[in-house]
């Protein structure tokens, strides 16, 4: 995935990251994201997901809420991220998106989020279904 997020009103965050969910209507998972603003901070978000296909159509296509959670530990400029983390906090939000089927077993999705620490989020996820 790719993401842009506002982790402070001074600059913008660019990064990516990867999630792994599982689930029939509703699925749990977890997700890492990655990224780095214009000052030259860096974060790392470690997650759980829990989400929701509105509505549950077969193959998961359409609008969907995700809620995400779990620390995110921050590294000022030239230092490295590392846990424990004299910045770590926990990270909480809200996701909204759109799932696009691909073919048989690819599948596209936009989405935007809005939480704490970071004000909001733009993100694009590419992924597999098996």
């Amino acid at each position: 995935m790719a993401e842009t997020n506002l982790y402070s009103v001074s600059s913008i965050a660019f990064g990516g990251g990867a999630a792994l969910g599982y689930g029939d209507g509703t699925a749990l998972g977890l997700r890492v994201i990655y990224c780095s603003d214009l000052d030259k901070i860096k974060s790392l978000e470690l997650g759980l997901l829990i989400r929701l296909y509105l509505p549950r159509l077969t193959g998961h296509s359409g609008l969907f809420i995700q809620f995400c959670g779990g620390p995110v530990l921050f590294a000022p400029e030239g230092k490295g991220i590392s846990a424990p983390d004299e910045f770590g906090m926990v990270s909480a939000g809200l996701s909204l998106g759109w799932r696009f089927i691909l073919g048989q077993n690819f599948f596209l999705e936009p989405a935007v989020r809005g939480g704490y620490p970071y004000i909001a989020g733009l993100g694009l996820s590419i992924g597999a279904r098996f």
